[in-house]
């Protein structure tokens, strides 16, 4: 057997590899960090080290993939659901770079409770309170907190007094944690910008429609501020998700008047929605936020689907 013959599979999976390969660095970072947050140093380390390798050799074989096989890079970034594995580059990156921060917030109200500001005087609100606790706070210097048990979190858990809240739509797993009128919002509420909310491979049918759900539980429970994952803490989180479903509402309302008898497909949608001058990363989720609004037409009644699932157009209903 020649040399060219012998490297012959080594060339076909470099030329087909997957993007998305990278998430395997993201679980090592993360389980490295919760194994070293339960004791267990030794398998962090190894965990770490996977990471590492994985992220080096993978990053490798991107870099010479791109040069061997670019048409090959160049069909996986525009294909609708292979592109997505593109942003575990991004994420593997951040959480390889994260692996020595902080891993935990303070759990506990200091003493004095949250209601005593400066010399026992109450604060004005939760919103000045925390503003106050998290620029004193020495986050560097706080013990590290550990979960004995890793399990997944469901609606009506609690960790340490904080009540897990199930608001999907971000994510289709996203939670919430609620306590004493303050939710940690992470990415489901921000106060700057509206969250993403996309239809992608695998995920939920109708993720807006989970999310217009979850924006209506949040001003049910009217918290008295959230912590959002993104920016400044949200002082009025009912008024917030009140913005943001009427963001949404006109985003419908939009997409639907886009649409007429002759179909179109999501990027074609996408790109009179979101305008044309978007990068790679922006068409991506302007395209998946732009089939979530098609695909919560479809379920009202107000735009008509067809094809299969490589070949997807939408029509006015």
């Amino acid at each position: 057997m020649s040399g060219s013959d012998r490297m012959a599979p080594a060339r076909a999976a470099l030329a087909s590899l997957a993007p998305g390969y990278f998430a395997l660095v993201m679980a090592s970072g993360i389980l490295s960090v919760a194994m070293r947050n339960v004791g267990r140093t030794a398998l962090s380390v190894t965990l770490l080290w996977i990471a590492i390798v994985s992220w080096v050799v993978l990053i490798g074989a991107t870099g010479w993939r791109l040069v061997r096989f670019p048409d090959r890079m160049r069909s996986d970034i525009t294909h609708p659901q292979r592109s997505f594995g593109f942003f575990t580059i991004t994420a593997a990156t951040d959480e390889l770079t994260s692996v020595g921060a902080p891993t935990a917030a303070p759990t506990q109200w200091p003493a004095g409770g949250p209601t005593l500001g400066p010399a026992g005087s109450p604060w004005p609100s939760k919103v000045d309170y925390l503003r106050a606790l998290l620029a004193a706070t020495p986050w560097a210097d706080q013990p590290r907190t550990a979960l004995s048990i890793l399990a997944a979190l469901r609606e009506g858990d609690e960790v340490d007094g904080w009540r897990v809240l199930e608001l999907p739509g971000h994510a289709d797993g996203h939670i919430c944690l609620e306590r004493d009128g303050v939710l940690v919002a992470g990415d489901h509420l921000l106060g700057e910008i509206t969250p993403t909310v996309g239809l992608y491979p695998e995920s939920r049918p109708d993720p807006l429609a989970d999310y217009q759900a979850s924006l209506r539980r949040t001003i049910e429970l009217a918290p008295e501020v959230a912590l959002p994952g993104h920016g400044e803490l949200v002082a009025s989180p009912a008024t917030r998700a009140r913005e943001i479903l009427e963001h949404h509402e006109r985003r419908l309302d939009e997409t639907a008047a886009i649409l007429g008898p002759e179909p179109k497909n999501a990027y074609e949608v996408s790109v009179s929605l979101f305008g044309p001058e978007l990068d790679a990363s922006g068409r991506r989720f302007a395209l998946a936020e732009t089939l979530a609004h098609l695909e919560r037409l479809v379920h009202e009644g107000r735009a008509g689907r067809s094809g299969d699932d490589q070949n997807v157009s939408y029509t006015a209903a």
